[in-house]
């Protein structure tokens, strides 16, 4: 997969756009090259439980016209693991 997503979960949406859009600004200026789109969006229902709302953006990376198109997807990746700070999604069983 060549995305990353960012997901943050608050009470209040705008919140969690704000603590999103944070850790969005750290990727994109850090790795602006590589960034081909990214897409925003309210997840409502599946956090309805917990009483929160999310707020997640998917980032489209694009890393083929470097000269090893791999090592650097890895390299963005571990970065983002390292510096983002974002929520989980639970997955059921």
């Amino acid at each position: 997969m060549n995305d990353i997503t960012i997901l943050k979960k608050h009470q209040v949406v705008q919140q969690a756009q704000q603590s999103a859009q944070k850790e969005y600004e750290k990727l994109f200026n850090a790795w602006h090259p590589y960034i081909t789109s990214s897409h925003h969006g309210i997840v409502r229902e599946l956090f309805a439980a917990e009483n929160m709302i999310g707020y997640v953006i998917q980032v489209n990376l694009d890393t083929l016209n470097t000269p090893a198109p791999t090592a650097k997807l890895n390299e963005i990746k571990t970065w983002a693991r390292e510096h983002l700070s974002s929520d989980r999604l639970i997955t059921l069983a």
